[in-house]
């Protein structure tokens, strides 16, 4: 199991205990209270819990939002049968959302949260006023909701840093080679815990040889040094770059699609073409790749520098899979 994966699980696991739990509370308060029907959904809360529990241990984040929404929908069926927006039940609505958000990641939570929906239109089948007043039945799903999220800012504990650079490459300033493996496994990573695009660019400057040649090792990485400058102008704040070989640079665009990518790259590649980069005319080539479709590091990389129609595809790939 990746990390990625079991992070996932556990993620799942964590909010199908809390599941569990909650409809548990709700069983026994809609016994005490007398509701024997919405006391029936709160146990098929309960098994949905175990269940959301079980494929949780064995496929990690699958059906995770699927469970979410189910709650939500049962939820609502419990307060329909014990009075509605009327219902004391009320009261539980920020649990649920502290349970569903307190567990997860913060890119999650409007998804999370969207159900909440489901639960307000199984109330107002029950009772089209909302407890006497729509709008005010929706106000008060939506503060008690709101109870529940500053709960779970006050809770959530902001994600780990990453540990500080220690493998930089001192021409560009970007990361080295040696941490191009880990890092972009990261970033892959973060993409698919958040659910964004994430786009690939190999970069490689044309007739590096013949520069380092003619001008030396000094100029040479002068060039270089004048096309990772262009390239940090053209990254946004999320973006990341490595110096993957003495004459390819390599970027991580999040939040970038294939096409998006793919216009990056041709505007990067003009950028650097309509200026002198230290007082010299240079061309880049540039392969791309983006998640998704394709998925995995390695694949990524394997595929952005096939496009640069070089050896160093098969090469570059096999150092990402060690």
């Amino acid at each position: 199991m990746t990390r990625l994966s079991r992070t996932q699980s556990s993620t799942e696991l964590s909010r199908g205990r809390l599941r569990i739990v909650f409809f548990l509370f709700l069983l026994f308060t809609t016994l005490i209270g007398g509701h024997l029907d919405a006391a029936i959904a709160a146990v098929a809360g309960a098994a949905l819990g175990v269940w959301s529990v079980s494929v949780a241990s064995k496929r990690g984040g699958a059906l995770g939002h699927t469970f979410a929404t189910a709650d939500w929908l049962l939820f609502g069926l419990c307060l329909a049968l014990s009075g509605g927006a009327d219902s004391w039940l009320m009261l539980a609505l920020p649990l649920l959302v502290l349970a569903q958000l307190a567990p997860s990641e913060r890119a999650t939570w409007p998804y999370l949260l969207a159900p909440i929906l489901l639960a307000a239109i199984v109330m107002a089948i029950a009772d089209q006023s909302l407890g006497g007043g729509r709008a005010l039945g929706l106000v008060k799903i939506g503060a008690l909701a709101a109870v529940g999220l500053l709960a779970a800012l006050r809770l959530r504990r902001p994600a780990p840093r990453r540990k500080a650079v220690t493998s930089v490459d001192e021409t560009t300033g970007f990361y080295s080679r040696s941490r191009l493996a880990t890092v972009l496994a990261d970033v892959v990573g973060d993409a698919a815990r958040d659910h964004v695009a994430l786009g690939v660019v190999c970069v490689r400057l044309d007739h590096f040889a013949d520069a380092r040649d003619f001008y030396g090792v000094d100029g040479a990485e002068a060039i270089v040094r004048g096309v990772g400058q262009r390239l940090k102008g053209c990254m946004g704040a999320d973006d990341l770059a490595f110096r993957a070989r003495h004459d390819t640079l390599v970027v991580a665009l999040k939040g970038r699609g294939l096409r998006e990518t793919r216009a990056w790259a041709q505007d990067f590649s003009h950028e650097v073409s309509a200026h002198l980069v230290a007082r010299h005319r240079q061309t880049v080539t540039t392969g791309i790749a983006a998640y998704p479709p394709t998925h995995s590091p390695e694949d990524l990389l394997g595929e952005a520098f096939a496009g640069l129609h070089t050896a160093a595809a098969p090469e570059l790939a096999l150092a990402i899979a060690q």
